[in-house]
């Protein structure tokens, strides 16, 4: 328990020197503004993706597990990789 204590207390640290240290840096509005909306939608859409996939492994469970559930036609993913 000790170490997972020492080991938060030091990342945290670490995590608020970083804030504080890019925070600081100089930066027009427009870049920061679009830097914002190009690291949001890069989360959006690894988001997107990572559900696609998962839905995919959870309805190959459940087909392996349930034969007769089969589809007559074959569920393509929303996303393509």
């Amino acid at each position: 328990m000790g170490k997972f204590v020492l080991g938060f207390l030091v990342g945290t640290a670490v995590g608020v020197g970083a804030a504080l240290i890019l925070s600081t840096r100089p930066r027009s509005d427009e870049g920061l503004i679009a830097a914002i909306q190009t690291n949001l939608q890069a989360i959006v859409d690894e988001a997107k993706h990572a559900a696609s996939r998962r839905e995919q492994e959870l309805w190959q469970e459940f087909y392996s597990r349930v034969p007769q559930a089969q589809p007559a036609i074959k569920v393509q993913p929303i996303i393509q990789d």
